[in-house]
């Protein structure tokens, strides 16, 4: 992806979450602290090791303070360079390492825990089967990987994309095989920043089975939080062992 193309995307994603937010961030953020808390704290503070996959701007570093290593991976530059900064600020740069690489090639040190926050959702099937068994290989026996991402509460995944219009946010139904389009465009380089469109898949039960299950994963806990003002919950929080 180009540097123009990457910058245009990143303001994409941005745009997308302040206005997804707006007026319930506070509660949002809220929730997801504290499960990432309730995650992450027995692992924090016993010399283990963390793989932040995905790690964007680093906004989660501050719950992983308590780790003896961490490994922040990232296939935009850009976003590494703001993760150092956030690093910097919070004192940990000396025991982060960052890659700058592509989860679907990910080769480092196996670790601890995996924390794997809201870049599922726009993961083709195929790809994140790729992405989870390079996730087996990564975490040790009896390591921890925390999910973030968004749920569908349906027997099926659901599609959508998201992309502005002017100052409006537009965001429509669309069908796997579109979904697919777009996330293998953005994966394979060709993301054009005249058409910024970002698509998200909604998560059910069944492809979270498959992925965890068929790797060699337990489902720990699997709770659901961000929920919407028809009582569906918007987003989950997964927690998987590695047992095998």
């Amino acid at each position: 992806m180009t540097v123009e193309n990457e910058h245009s995307f990143n303001l994409l994603t941005q745009k997308v979450i302040a206005e997804y937010n707006k007026g319930n961030q506070d509660a949002w953020g809220n929730e997801e602290q504290g499960l990432l808390e309730q995650a992450i704290t027995r692992f924090s503070g016993k010399k283990c090791s963390i793989l932040d996959a995905a790690c964007g701007d680093g906004r989660l570093f501050k719950y992983q303070t308590g780790f003896a290593k961490i490994t922040a991976v990232d296939f935009n530059e850009t976003m590494l360079e703001r993760a150092r900064e956030i690093a910097r600020q919070l004192e940990i740069l000396d025991k982060v390492d960052f890659v700058n690489q592509s989860l679907k090639e990910l080769s480092i040190p196996q670790v601890d825990v995996i924390l794997a926050s809201h870049f599922l959702q726009h993961m083709t099937r195929k790809d994140a089967r790729i992405i989870f068994q390079k996730f087996k290989e990564t975490l040790k026996i009896g390591g921890l990987i925390i999910i973030l991402t968004v749920f569908s509460p349906h027997k099926t995944d659901r599609y959508k994309k998201s992309y502005f219009d002017g100052e409006n946010r537009i965001e429509k139904d669309i069908t796997e095989e579109e979904f697919n389009l777009i996330a293998e465009a953005i994966s394979a380089n060709k993301f054009s920043s005249d058409a910024a469109e970002k698509p998200t898949m909604s998560i059910s039960l069944g492809t979270f089975s498959e992925l965890l299950y068929d790797n060699g994963f337990r489902i720990l806990q699997f709770e659901t939080f961000h929920v919407m003002k028809n009582g569906e919950a918007k987003d989950v929080c997964v927690l998987a062992e590695r047992i095998e």
